[in-house]
């Protein structure tokens, strides 16, 4: 069984829709040290994918996204 590369997945959103996927950022005492390092933190809807919030990220803020962490 051999190993291949994931081909990456372009998502294509709206920008209506990039409003309803990103909600608000988190301002705690955690995100702000994260943001010392580049991090930031929001809270997005409930079903949305790590695809979708990278997309809307990109197009709001025009910054490119390394990865996406997510918690319910």
């Amino acid at each position: 069984m051999s190993i291949r590369a994931r081909k990456p997945i372009a998502t294509v959103i709206t920008k209506a829709a990039a409003y309803d996927t990103i909600l608000r950022p988190i301002i705690t005492e955690k995100a702000t040290m994260a943001n010392e390092k580049g991090q930031v933190t929001f809270a997005v809807a409930i079903d949305a994918t790590k695809p979708q919030i990278k997309a809307a990220v990109e197009m709001l803020f025009n910054v490119k996204v390394t990865s996406v962490n997510t918690i319910v």
